[in-house]
């Protein structure tokens, strides 16, 4: 799909500029990097998500609380259909991962860091 740079008359200049766009787009991409949290579903997990979200206590004590009922009520893949599946093995899933945060502590630092991302 093609997006011109005016799309109400898609022109030879329109196209050319779009296609710039789209040269810059791709020829200064940064890799910020990931923050994953290792793979695995317990209490711990769910606090370190909870803490990396910034959540208020109580949205924590009851993820903590249906996380405590989810392990009661976890059974077998259900036989209802004819159906061949593995049983989900939790524990080899990662639940969270973002964007590495990175703070700067003046504009300045900011600017190098960035410059330095971009050579």
């Amino acid at each position: 799909m093609t997006t011109y740079v005016n799309s109400s008359i898609p022109n030879k200049h329109s196209k050319i500029a779009n296609d710039m766009i789209q040269d810059k787009i791709t020829d200064y991409s940064i890799d910020l990097g990931q923050d994953v949290i290792p793979a695995g579903l317990n209490e711990d997990t769910i606090k370190i998500i909870s803490s990396k979200n910034n959540e208020p206590h109580w949205l924590l004590e009851y993820r903590l609380k249906a996380y405590k009922h989810w392990l009661k009520v976890k059974t077998k893949p259900p036989t209802w259909a004819d159906l061949n599946i593995k049983a989900i093995d939790y524990n080899k899933i990662s639940y969270y991962a973002g964007i590495k945060k990175v703070k700067y502590k003046s504009l300045e630092d900011f600017k190098k860091g960035w410059i330095k991302e971009l050579k």
